[in-house]
């Protein structure tokens, strides 16, 4: 079976068949080997962006927009943003306090979804606390308004806070890979 998130077919399973291809049957070799990739549920690579601190990575599609970390009110702010479509859009958000202050993380995560929800009319559909498998704790929270579906997970590590929102409209876009790609590196210090 191929890796997730590659698209290589087993080498076994691309090996030439015996004999001499000559001209159709080589062009067709190709376009076989991709098709059965495909079939095997491969899916195309997505970017890795990597915190410059090295707090966090994340797997976005591409393309990824990157905003540089600036203070907003009592908290450092970093984005990084992929819109692969107009109707569909992946956020990673991370918020630390300024020096000299510290976040209470379950604080920050007992009701977010409601008060997310209420700020923007948006209908909640999911709101629920647990853990991730990478042992992190998280508050997960489903929208809906207007044609417009959000999943956002809340993850807290040390003084940080990240926010991984999908948004979308139409068919859903692969939100677990999204999710699964996301990993803290370290957890953010009292500063």
């Amino acid at each position: 079976m191929a890796e997730p998130g590659s698209c290589r077919a087993p080498a076994r399973l691309l090996r030439r068949p015996p004999g001499i291809l000559r001209g159709a049957e080589r062009r067709r070799w190709p376009l076989a080997a991709l098709g059965l990739s495909l079939v095997l549920g491969c899916k195309p690579p997505w970017p890795r962006y990597a915190a410059p601190d090295g707090t966090f990575t994340a797997e976005l599609p591409a393309p990824l927009r990157t905003d540089a970390e600036r203070i907003e009110g009592n908290q450092r702010l970093l984005s990084v943003e992929s819109r692969t479509e107009a109707e569909q859009a992946f956020l990673v958000q991370r918020r630390r306090p300024v020096p000299g202050l510290r976040v209470e993380a379950e604080g920050v995560l007992d009701n977010f979804c409601t008060e997310f929800a209420r700020a923007r009319g948006y209908l909640i559909t999911a709101d629920a606390r647990g853990t991730r498998r990478d042992g992190r704790l998280a508050q997960a929270c489903a929208f809906r308004s207007e044609g417009l579906e959000i999943r956002i997970q809340l993850v807290a590590a040390g003084q940080c806070i990240y926010t991984l929102m999908a948004m979308w409209s139409g068919p859903a876009p692969d939100v677990d890979r999204f999710l699964d790609g996301f990993r803290v590196l370290r957890d953010c210090p009292v500063e």
